[in-house]
C-alpha cells in the first residue's frame, strides 16, 4: 500500500510529474491538490483506491489544466476493483448554474 497525503515536491500547480514504478500496489490512497502523476507499470491486481481532492473554488469552472490532470490522474487506476473520489472544496463553488 501507498498512502501520499498533502505532497509538497510537486512544484506550483503541479508543474513536475511524479512517477511511479509499483506493478504489485494493491492499494493507494492520495489526499491533496491535484497533481500529476504517472504509474510507470500500472498495477494488475489494484484493488482499491482512494481518492480525495483539494480544490480551490475559483479554478472549478475556470481551469482546463486542472481537469486535465485530474484525468491523467484518475486513468492511472482503471483496472481497480474499487474508487473512491472525494473533492474538497475550499469555499462555495459555483459549474454553471449549479453551486456547492
Amino acid at each position: 500500500a501507498i498512502v501520499l497525503e498533502n505532497m509538497h515536491c510537486w512544484g506550483h500547480q503541479g508543474q513536475n510529474t511524479m512517477e511511479l514504478d509499483a506493478p504489485l500496489l494493491r492499494c493507494f490512497a492520495y489526499r491533496g491538490p491535484v497533481r500529476s502523476l504517472s504509474l510507470r507499470s500500472p498495477p494488475p491486481d489494484m484493488t482499491r483506491v482512494d481518492l480525495s481532492f483539494q480544490v480551490p473554488s475559483a479554478r472549478v469552472d475556470t481551469d482546463d489544466t486542472m481537469c486535465r490532470l485530474f484525468w491523467n490522474f484518475v486513468r492511472n487506476f482503471y483496472g481497480a476493483n474499487t474508487i473512491s473520489l472525494k473533492f474538497q472544496l475550499s469555499q462555495k463553488a459555483c459549474l454553471g448554474d449549479l453551486c456547492f
